[in-house]
C-alpha cells in the first residue's frame, strides 16, 4: 500500500473516532485518553526527530532513558522526571514509561546556549 493511502486510512479512522466519543461509557474514556496522549508524544517525537535531522544532518533520532537524559543534560534523575512534563523532547510511552529525543535534547541545549 503506499503512503497516502495508509495516511486516507488513518484520517478515516481518526474520524470515526472523533464521531464516536458520545457514545463512550465514562469508565472508557480514561483508557482512552491515555492512548491519545501516548499517540500525541509519539507524533511529538516524530516531528522533533524530523525537526532535529534537518537542523543537524542526523538521519535518525535515539530515545533516552532517564539515566541518560540527565547526564546529557547535567542534572539529577529526579530533576527531569520532576520536569518532564514540560520539557519538549519528553517521550511518553506509556503511563510511567518516560524517554527522551536524543536531538531534541541537543535542539533544546542549542537553543538555551544561544539565551545566555
Amino acid at each position: 500500500m503506499s503512503q497516502n493511502h495508509d495516511r486516507d486510512i488513518l484520517a478515516i479512522q481518526l474520524g470515526q473516532v472523533l464521531q464516536g466519543i458520545h457514545d463512550l461509557g465514562l469508565t472508557e474514556i480514561p483508557a482512552l485518553l491515555s492512548q491519545v496522549a501516548a499517540l500525541q508524544s509519539a507524533l511529538a517525537a516524530r516531528l522533533l526527530s524530523v525537526q532535529g535531522h534537518h537542523q543537524t544532518g542526523a538521519s535518525e533520532d535515539r530515545l533516552l532513558t532517564v539515566e541518560e537524559a540527565a547526564s546529557r543534560l547535567g542534572t539529577s534523575e529526579d530533576w527531569l522526571y520532576r520536569h518532564a512534563p514540560k520539557l519538549p523532547f519528553t517521550v511518553r510511552l506509556a503511563p510511567r514509561q518516560l524517554r527522551f529525543s536524543s536531538q531534541g535534547i541537543a535542539t533544546y541545549l542549542e537553543r538555551r546556549q544561544g539565551q545566555v
